[in-house]
């Protein structure tokens, strides 16, 4: 999940579309490949059907290409979408799905409620030039953070 204040959000979903179509699906075995498949059929079919639940509830930011020979196997196109934080899913999705929620910068207590309120997350990036916001952001958090 990608948490981005309001004011640099725009900016910076074009460079994570940008980014994306540069991203190369394919077999891990390949150095140019970016992203291989996922773990199995299954975990591809759970990917698929949340897909079908960001098409109603999100709005596509970028979904990186899947070539033609990668139809066959557990090849899952990533992708990165929009939501509000109520469309948020209420478990974890592991695979190449990125969601991505706009935050006002006035509201960052209440953000970092919602970022906790699921009860998980393993760690937690902090990207601010002021070091006051990393202070508070540790010491608000649940996850392991990264700064």
């Amino acid at each position: 999940m990608l948490w981005l204040q309001e004011d640099i959000a725009d900016r910076s979903e074009a460079m994570l579309a940008d980014a994306m179509g540069a991203l190369v699906v394919g077999d891990p075995m390949d150095l140019a490949t970016d992203i291989g498949p996922v773990i199995d059929i299954a975990a591809r079919d759970a990917l698929v059907a949340h897909d079908v639940i960001l098409v109603r509830t999100g709005r596509l930011i970028a979904r990186a290409p899947l070539g033609p020979s990668l139809v066959e196997g557990s090849f899952f196109a990533p992708s990165a979408w929009a939501l509000q934080p109520g469309d948020l899913p209420d478990h974890e999705v592991c695979g190449p799905i990125l969601h991505v929620v706009r935050w006002p910068a006035d509201a960052l207590d209440a953000t970092l409620d919602r970022i906790d309120a699921p009860g998980y997350g393993l760690t937690l990036g902090v990207h601010s030039r002021i070091d006051a916001v990393h202070r508070r952001v540790a010491a608000r958090a649940r996850a392991a953070i990264s700064m």
